[in-house]
């Protein structure tokens, strides 16, 4: 209730605001955009800035980030492993908390289903604690799966 609540929020402040600027193309989400642009005819893209991250430095910096989270390569090179195997990604995004007890759960429940993983751990996932699974968990599922934060 309380992610939605939030959501709510802001898809109404939006509403307020002089115009819109999406990280997104036109040839991608069109149909989206004419939606949005029916309610808000401000609306601009300037996407695809994941692409545009890869290639360009700012003041001498590696490149442009788009995440708050420092970034880990590796995953990367596991799902290039993976091929076109199914696997599970699991990620909370950047509001959710819970109890150490409910990560716990989510962890066995997730080992048992005895599927390859990739599962996005922030650091402050677990309120008041770090967002570890067991290492029982880990050492279960070191060759179906793979943490990252």
């Amino acid at each position: 209730r309380i992610i939605f609540n939030f959501c709510k929020n802001e898809a109404q402040a939006v509403t307020k605001c002089s115009a819109l600027i999406l990280n997104t193309f036109e040839d991608l989400e069109h149909y989206v955009l004419d939606a949005i642009r029916a309610r808000m005819p401000r609306v601009y893209t300037v996407g695809h800035l994941v692409k545009l991250s890869q290639s360009v430095a700012v003041n001498g910096a590696t490149a442009i980030k788009s995440n708050l989270w420092k970034e880990e390569g590796s995953c990367l090179e596991w799902l290039d492993e993976q091929g076109e195997a199914l696997f599970v990604y699991v990620n909370f995004g950047s509001i959710t908390v819970m109890s150490r007890q409910q990560l716990v759960e989510f962890a066995w429940g997730l080992a048992n289903r005895n599927y390859p993983f990739l599962w996005v751990i922030r650091p402050d996932l677990v309120k008041g604690e770090a967002a570890l699974p067991p290492p029982e968990f880990l050492a279960e599922t070191r060759d179906r799966g793979r943490l990252a934060s």
